[in-house]
């Protein structure tokens, strides 16, 4: 059940980052420079609701909410420069359209975030 609610979290969070990203990739010059910026707006959009919807709904009463904020923060800024510099790098060695490559990252990011989350942030003290 709890990868279930963490999946609906994160397609809410994937349809809020991709309008961020795909708008400011309509504005924007699209070099790898501003695809990394823009996905990290993209993914700083995301942030918010993630926290708010994987404290109080899917890893609830797991620890408590002032204690997960930092690991949370911390896990998140982390997954998104990996992400922001795995697009650059990617938007420069392939010639795909941006949100394809945003999608496979995204991916692979979802899968490292479940396992942060789980095992280490919302982890319950012992």
């Amino acid at each position: 059940m709890q990868i279930l609610k963490f999946l609906v979290v994160g397609v809410s969070n994937t349809c809020v980052s991709l309008a961020v990203f795909s708008g400011l990739m309509r504005l924007l010059p699209s070099t790898p420079e501003m695809a990394a910026l823009s996905q990290v707006a993209s993914y700083a959009s995301g942030m918010v609701l993630s926290y708010l919807l994987n404290n109080f709904w899917v890893f609830r009463g797991k620890r408590d909410a002032a204690k997960a904020l930092p690991g949370f923060v911390g896990s998140q800024v982390g997954l998104m420069l990996l992400s922001a510099m795995s697009i650059a790098v990617a938007t420069h060695f392939f010639d795909a359209p941006p949100e394809m490559i945003w999608m496979v990252v995204m991916t692979l990011i979802t899968l490292i975030n479940f396992t942060v989350l789980k095992q280490w942030v919302f982890k319950e003290a012992q």
